[in-house]
């Protein structure tokens, strides 16, 4: 989800983690990948940002490669 939603400094980790399942057990969604579809990239990000001091959206300047190649 970091890489979709954004960043959090370590020390902010389990504020992040307990944001984000409160808005999963909230949301009554089963599974990840619908609470993000669903519930959206920005509802999440702006919940973060109002919860998590640390929390950035990804920087959109960097590009990411998944995959051996």
């Amino acid at each position: 989800m970091g890489f979709v939603i954004g960043t959090v400094d370590p020390g902010d980790a389990e504020l992040a983690a307990q944001v984000l399942l409160e808005m999963y057990r909230e949301s009554g969604i089963h599974g990840v990948r619908d609470l993000m579809t669903k519930v959206g990239v920005n509802t999440i990000r702006s919940k973060l940002t109002k919860s998590v001091p640390s929390f950035k959206p990804p920087d959109k300047d960097i590009g990411i490669v998944f995959g051996p190649d």
